[in-house]
């Protein structure tokens, strides 16, 4: 009776694991053995979820120092871009930075598991909003919001802390994931925390919904060489950059306020900070009111520095006369 008690604790548990797929998507092609270590990996994730939330952001900090020493690809990467940012710290604190960044890392894996499957008390009090009223002023106005936010490590988890706290319609912008399995679940699981989601390359939705008086959250802050890409300096480094925000907030006469979220130092949840609406924007110079993104972003980042996705090629897709800051790593093509 014990055994047969156990063996149906551990189905439903795995019955858990994989509850937010949908049973057309386990009839395809995702439960072939190509796809298997994703399928383990989620459903390991799915039982450190399970611990105290504390727990799993201690194995989570274990997770990122593995790949702090196992990825040396993505370690030079996040060491040149901190030198780079960073220049004022001597060598002793890039090192320790990086380091701290890994571990950062590794939490934010454990934190897409707890945005995913924690219970939504759990998540409240995980949950600390600064800035609240500023948005609410903005909603209570009837106007609409751009999101600026950025690719902080935790970035993933926000959506659902965000809902916790917040009953606006809110749709986030996107960019497809190289994996399909991966796409699949991930926008699943976003799509259950805002109201919609929107490529990145849709233009015409955003101002769209926010024609409509919706929040759309917007992360233009990576490397990008496509329609709207002009060099904006990056912490004084030119880098390839985004300036679609400008014309963003030109068409839809939206309200464009910075949005961030931290890790909190002792491990007890997170930090949603609302800035108040940037002034003056946007203004008739898109790489001008980039360079007012970058700046605020810049602030942002020096609050907790270790938490902003520095394993990105930030300064990658360059013209030719800069120079490649990333030439010596050997790269998978």
């Amino acid at each position: 009776m014990a055994l047969k008690y156990r063996n149906m604790r551990i189905f439903g548990i795995i019955a858990q694991a994989f509850y937010f797929t949908e049973l057309k998507l386990l009839k395809t092609y995702f439960l072939s053995p190509r796809y298997w270590p994703i399928w383990f990996a989620l459903f390991t994730l799915r039982l450190i979820v399970f611990l105290p939330t504390q727990i799993g952001f201690w194995i989570g900090r274990l997770l990122g120092r593995l790949l702090y020493y196992t990825n040396k690809k993505r370690r030079n990467i996040a060491r040149i871009n901190i030198k780079t940012c960073l220049p004022e710290l001597s060598d002793e604190a890039h090192n320790e930075l990086v380091y701290k960044h890994f571990e950062s890392l590794g939490m934010s894996l454990i934190g897409i598991g707890i945005g995913w499957w924690k219970s939504e008390a759990t998540i409240k009090k995980m949950v600390e909003v600064q800035g609240k009223e500023h948005l609410d002023k903005v909603m209570r106005e009837g106007k609409s919001v751009i999101f600026l936010s950025a690719h902080f490590n935790s970035l993933e988890t926000a959506g659902r802390l965000f809902a916790s706290q917040f009953s606006y319609d809110v749709y986030g912008v996107y960019q497809a994931n190289s994996n399909p399995l991966l796409d699949n679940i991930i926008i699943k699981n976003r799509s259950k925390s805002v109201a919609g989601v929107i490529s990145h390359q849709d233009i015409r939705q955003m101002i769209y919904k926010l024609k409509e008086n919706a929040i759309v959250w917007y992360a233009p802050d990576q490397g990008y060489r496509g329609k709207y890409s002009e060099m904006v300096d990056f912490f004084g480094e030119p880098a390839a950059s985004n300036t679609a925000t400008s014309r963003l907030a030109k068409l839809s006469k939206a309200t464009v306020m910075p949005f961030f979220i931290y890790q909190k130092p002792d491990y007890s949840g997170y930090v949603l900070k609302i800035l108040p609406p940037i002034e003056n924007f946007p203004t008739k110079d898109p790489v001008a009111d980039t360079l007012t993104y970058h700046h605020i972003l810049e602030e942002a980042i020096r609050e907790a520095p270790e938490q902003y996705l520095w394993i990105h090629r930030r300064f990658k897709r360059r013209p030719a006369q800069y120079p490649d800051l990333y030439q010596d790593i050997v790269l998978r093509k």
